[in-house]
């Protein structure tokens, strides 16, 4: 009697263990799919982002020929200096501009005033200005407008040091 009460046991048990393999094999089953979906998101990815650098690097191209072509038109126009304002890093990176054509970020203190007093008083004033500069890159595209703006910060004439 012992016996056949131990056999539908048994049996319970042996299929229990197959169930839960055929379980364990589906869910291996579906991360199996979620790995060959990531893996083709990610050559995906890798593919759009290959496109937009070579589309970026047409576009600098572009705008590198239109830069040439237009200086072209005025050196064959007679303007014998044209040739001479080729700046081509300026032609592949225009300066990058927020859609506001200013800084998101909050303006950095002035820089303090040159009284022309000592050597210190002109470090402390070119430090700030250069910090100045540095932290406003998008408000001085040229040398003139930080000379411009660092001209508004000297007090007096300089002085012999």
């Amino acid at each position: 009697m012992q016996y056949t009460s131990t056999v539908p046991q048994l049996c319970n048990a042996t299929l229990g263990q197959y169930d839960d393999t055929q379980g364990i094999e589906a869910e291996e089953r579906v991360r199996r799919e979620e790995l060959a979906i990531l893996v083709a998101q990610k050559r995906k990815a890798a593919a759009e982002l290959e496109y937009e650098c070579t589309w970026k690097q047409s576009q600098e191209l572009e705008a590198e020929l239109a830069f040439l072509r237009e200086r072209r038109q005025c050196y064959l126009a007679g303007d014998l200096t044209a040739a001479y304002h080729y700046q081509p890093e300026a032609a592949l990176h225009p300066p990058a501009q927020t859609t506001s054509g200013r800084s998101h970020l909050p303006k950095p203190e002035p820089p303090h005033a040159y009284s022309g007093k000592n050597w210190a008083n002109y470090n402390n004033w070119s430090r700030d200005c250069e910090f100045y500069f540095e932290r406003s890159k998008i408000d001085f595209l040229t040398d003139k407008e930080k000379v411009e703006f660092a001209l508004q910060y000297v007090q007096a004439e300089p002085q012999n040091m």
